[in-house]
């Protein structure tokens, strides 16, 4: 079976469960929602949130979203996650530009 996870940002989240985005970040920090940081940017995977939400009673506002369980039961959030990573750093394409060692060569700033 292919591992095809979708991703959900702080801003969908926090659309979901109606909550600020400050909220969600306090989440994620504090363990209780698992995620995966691409870059400077949080992502969570659909089907821990989905357990998430069911595991705190708030299943019905996943429903209301449209967002299925329909993904096997999660047996650790934590090892769906390391799965998503793995996942996305085979399949994210490699950044445009110079190399790292080379993106400030020459570069004199503004005086």
């Amino acid at each position: 079976m292919l591992f095809d996870p979708k991703f959900l940002t702080v801003s969908e989240i926090a659309d979901i469960m109606r909550i600020s985005r400050g909220s969600v970040y306090r989440k994620i920090d504090s363990g209780d929602i698992e995620s995966v940081r691409v870059g400077n940017s949080i992502r969570v995977p659909e089907s821990v949130f989905v357990a998430y939400m069911e595991d705190i009673g708030l299943a019905w506002m996943v429903k209301e979203a449209g967002l299925t369980s329909t993904a096997r039961p999660l047996a650790d959030p934590a090892l769906e996650v390391e799965r998503a990573v793995q996942l996305l750093v085979v399949h994210l394409p490699r950044a445009a530009g110079p190399p790292a060692s080379d993106r400030h060569e020459g570069y004199r700033g503004v005086v």
